[in-house]
């Protein structure tokens, strides 16, 4: 996996840490894996039902989001077949010459998650991690000079992340380690891998509602305001996934907050 942006020890980090997750999915894979060799030269064209999953075993392609290249897929790379194949997809996957690949099918898959709970789990979070790799990508490419801050950057235990009250210029999300959040000097609640944080001061333009501090070393993908609101209109397929992501976090801060009252 080659991303087509300045390379940085940030970035390589987000990187490994979606092939790891890769791997944590592929190791859970019962089900033998079918070839499939493709000669076309765009997901556009392909006209199957049921594919799943697929890992690339030889050739390269390319993920492309407003006809910008974001992302070179390598063998021992995974892509979802539906988001390259649905009506109003954001991206577009191309390749030159025969891409060999080997894949699931759904009724297989399904098997497969009946069978072992920690299939679908694995998927999930490898899933949602490609969305916001990719994203992170499109938000340095949505505009001719994007924010120096968009990306990933590393958070040292005990920094602060956000603070209560300041404006709300980022939205991020917490790729690896573990924060806390704080209102008023009282801690309110925890963010964990994976979760999207400081989205909702952003859209409604209102000041940072709680402090968020590193409880252990994170790392974090940041994309500034005004990317957030290009990416919004111009990718609603990604953004449609990742507030459903949102919404969930959302609604369990929210319990944390009605027991921490109750108590």
């Amino acid at each position: 996996m080659i991303p087509l942006i300045e390379p940085s020890v940030s970035l390589q980090a987000a990187t490994n840490h979606l092939e790891q997750s890769a791997a944590v999915l592929c190791s859970l894979v019962s089900h033998p894996w079918q070839d499939l060799t493709l000669s076309e030269h765009s997901a556009a064209d392909l006209r199957f039902d049921g594919l799943m999953l697929c890992w690339i075993e030889d050739g390269n392609a390319v993920v492309r989001g407003q006809n910008k290249r974001l992302l070179v897929l390598e063998p021992g790379d995974l892509f979802v077949a539906g988001d390259f194949l649905q009506g109003g997809s954001d991206l577009q996957l191309s390749w030159d010459g025969p891409l060999r690949l080997r894949v699931l099918y759904d009724k297989d898959w399904q098997l497969m998650c009946s069978a072992d709970p920690r299939l679908p789990a694995a998927y999930n979070q490898w899933q949602q991690r490609t969305r916001l790799f990719l994203l992170s990508l499109l938000a340095q490419h949505v505009t001719p000079t994007p924010s120096p801050h968009t990306g990933f950057r590393r958070f040292h235990q005990g920094e602060t992340i956000i603070n209560e009250g300041e404006a709300a210029e980022f939205v991020y999300t917490l790729l690896e380690g573990r924060a806390e959040v704080f209102a008023a000097d009282v801690k309110v609640g925890d963010i964990g891998t994976d979760e999207i944080f400081g989205a909702m001061a952003a859209l409604a333009g209102t000041p940072r509602s709680a402090t968020v501090k590193a409880a252990t070393d994170c790392q974090v993908m940041m994309v500034a305001r005004d990317e957030f609101y290009l990416l919004v209109n111009s990718h609603p397929q990604l953004f449609i996934n990742l507030l459903r992501d949102m919404a969930r976090v959302i609604v369990s801060l929210n319990e944390k907050v009605v027991s921490l009252k109750g108590r």
